[in-house]
Order: structure tokens, then sequence, then C-alpha cells
């Protein structure tokens, strides 16, 4: 796992510990041409992360090796003008 990566996941699981539940969702909006920033929602609020360097291999490395589990993918109709994705996703281990 990248050292990025794994400063995410290290950040992810304390946010979870203390909010008290192992949900979170992963959001990707658009703000404009070439300009889609992504972030952690826990309990509907986002969640500082010190770093921005995480992608999508990342969450799929997560996947297969059992750290994610994936919840849900929002269809379009479930999601707000601004956001290209929002997928749902709950910490394993």
């Amino acid at each position: 796992m990248r050292e990025s990566a794994a400063i995410v996941l290290k950040e992810l699981r304390w946010h979870c510990e203390h909010l008290n539940t192992f949900e979170f969702d992963v959001v990707v909006e658009y703000w404009g041409i070439l300009w889609h920033p992504w972030f952690f929602e826990i309990n509907g609020k986002s969640v500082p992360i010190s770093t921005g360097d995480l992608n999508q291999d990342d969450l799929d490395e997560w996947l297969e090796q059992g750290i994610l589990k994936r919840l849900k993918e929002y269809p379009d109709q479930e999601r707000n003008d601004l956001e290209l994705a929002r997928t749902t996703y709950q910490l394993m281990d």
C-alpha cells in the first residue's frame, strides 16, 4: 500500500471510530472543467484528511484486500447536481 493511502486509511479509521460508525461516503464533485474534487463524508458531514493523494486504484486495492466493503453506488437521481459520483463504503477491520 502506498504511504499516502495508508495515511488516508489511518485517518478514516480515526474519524469513523470517533463518530461511532464504520461507514463513510466518497464523493466526487464537478466544480469546473478538469476540477473534480473528492472528499469523505461521515454521518453526512465532510471530514478533514491531511493528504489528497488517493485514487480509485487505492480504493480498489482496499476492496480486494477486504479492508473495505462497497455498500452502495448512488445513481444520478440520488445525487445532488454537483456530484459526479457518490459511493458508500464500510471499513471491515
